[in-house]
Protein backbone atom coordinates (compact mmCIF):
# COMPACT_ATOMS: atom_id res chain seq x y z
CA UNK A 1 0.00 0.00 0.00
CA UNK A 2 1.25 3.46 -1.27
CA UNK A 3 -0.31 6.69 -1.18
CA UNK A 4 -1.04 8.94 -3.88
CA UNK A 5 2.68 10.40 -3.88
CA UNK A 6 3.86 6.72 -3.97
CA UNK A 7 5.11 7.26 -0.65
CA UNK A 8 4.32 4.87 2.22
CA UNK A 9 1.84 5.77 4.78
CA UNK A 10 2.83 6.71 8.15
CA UNK A 11 1.37 4.94 11.30
CA UNK A 12 -1.34 7.77 11.80
CA UNK A 13 -2.73 7.55 8.17
CA UNK A 14 -3.05 3.62 8.92
CA UNK A 15 -4.83 4.48 12.05
CA UNK A 16 -7.05 6.76 10.45
CA UNK A 17 -7.62 4.88 7.68
CA UNK A 18 -8.77 1.83 9.67
CA UNK A 19 -11.38 4.01 11.76
CA UNK A 20 -12.62 5.34 8.47
CA UNK A 21 -13.05 1.62 6.74
CA UNK A 22 -14.55 0.21 10.08
CA UNK A 23 -17.23 3.08 9.84
CA UNK A 24 -17.68 2.93 6.25
CA UNK A 25 -18.57 -0.73 6.25
CA UNK A 26 -20.94 0.05 9.76
CA UNK A 27 -22.82 2.63 7.73
CA UNK A 28 -23.73 0.07 5.57
CA UNK A 29 -23.35 2.99 2.33
CA UNK A 30 -21.86 1.67 -0.20
CA UNK A 31 -20.56 5.22 -1.31
CA UNK A 32 -18.75 5.56 1.74
CA UNK A 33 -16.87 2.03 1.37
CA UNK A 34 -16.38 2.28 -2.42
CA UNK A 35 -14.97 6.10 -1.58
CA UNK A 36 -11.77 4.37 0.04
CA UNK A 37 -10.83 2.20 -2.82
CA UNK A 38 -8.43 2.75 -5.60
CA UNK A 39 -10.36 2.91 -9.10
CA UNK A 40 -8.43 0.13 -10.05
CA UNK A 41 -9.01 -2.15 -6.96
CA UNK A 42 -8.16 -6.23 -6.83
CA UNK A 43 -11.12 -7.71 -4.84
CA UNK A 44 -10.30 -10.95 -3.63
CA UNK A 45 -12.82 -12.60 -0.88
CA UNK A 46 -13.89 -16.04 -2.07
CA UNK A 47 -15.37 -16.52 1.21
CA UNK A 48 -18.46 -14.37 0.27
CA UNK A 49 -17.44 -14.40 -3.57
CA UNK A 50 -16.35 -16.95 -6.16
CA UNK A 51 -13.96 -14.70 -8.47
CA UNK A 52 -11.96 -12.05 -8.03
CA UNK A 53 -13.54 -9.01 -8.50
CA UNK A 54 -11.51 -6.33 -10.66
CA UNK A 55 -12.29 -2.42 -10.29
CA UNK A 56 -15.11 -0.41 -8.19
CA UNK A 57 -17.77 -1.62 -10.76
CA UNK A 58 -17.50 -5.00 -9.43
CA UNK A 59 -17.03 -4.51 -6.05
CA UNK A 60 -20.10 -1.69 -5.74
CA UNK A 61 -22.17 -5.03 -6.75
CA UNK A 62 -20.09 -7.08 -4.28
CA UNK A 63 -20.97 -4.72 -1.44
CA UNK A 64 -24.36 -4.26 -1.77
CA UNK A 65 -25.06 -7.74 -2.11
CA UNK A 66 -23.50 -8.49 1.47
CA UNK A 67 -26.24 -5.60 2.56
CA UNK A 68 -28.47 -8.17 0.78
CA UNK A 69 -27.78 -10.69 2.31
CA UNK A 70 -26.98 -9.61 5.80
CA UNK A 71 -28.99 -6.43 6.51
CA UNK A 72 -28.15 -6.13 10.07
CA UNK A 73 -24.30 -7.15 9.45
CA UNK A 74 -22.23 -5.05 11.49
CA UNK A 75 -18.35 -5.07 11.86
CA UNK A 76 -16.28 -4.68 15.46
CA UNK A 77 -12.28 -3.94 14.93
CA UNK A 78 -10.70 -6.78 17.40
CA UNK A 79 -7.02 -6.16 16.54
CA UNK A 80 -5.00 -4.29 14.50
CA UNK A 81 -1.57 -4.51 13.79
CA UNK A 82 1.88 -2.93 11.92
CA UNK A 83 5.71 -4.41 11.16
CA UNK A 84 8.54 -2.93 12.95
CA UNK A 85 8.76 -0.35 10.18
CA UNK A 86 5.20 1.10 10.64
CA UNK A 87 3.81 -0.56 8.20
CA UNK A 88 -0.20 -2.52 8.55
CA UNK A 89 0.41 -5.65 8.15
CA UNK A 90 -3.05 -7.40 8.71
CA UNK A 91 -6.25 -6.87 11.09
CA UNK A 92 -8.86 -8.50 12.20
CA UNK A 93 -12.62 -7.33 12.11
CA UNK A 94 -15.38 -9.21 13.99
CA UNK A 95 -18.59 -9.97 12.10
CA UNK A 96 -21.47 -9.94 13.73
CA UNK A 97 -25.29 -9.76 13.15
CA UNK A 98 -26.45 -8.04 15.54
CA UNK A 99 -28.63 -5.22 14.86
CA UNK A 100 -27.42 -1.61 13.71
CA UNK A 101 -27.85 1.16 16.35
Amino acid sequence: MTTESGLLPTADFLDDFSTRWLAAWNSHSTDRVLALLHSEIVWDDHVFWSEVIHGIAGVELYVEKIWEAMPDVAFDEIEHFRSDRGRLRGGAYLLSLRGRS
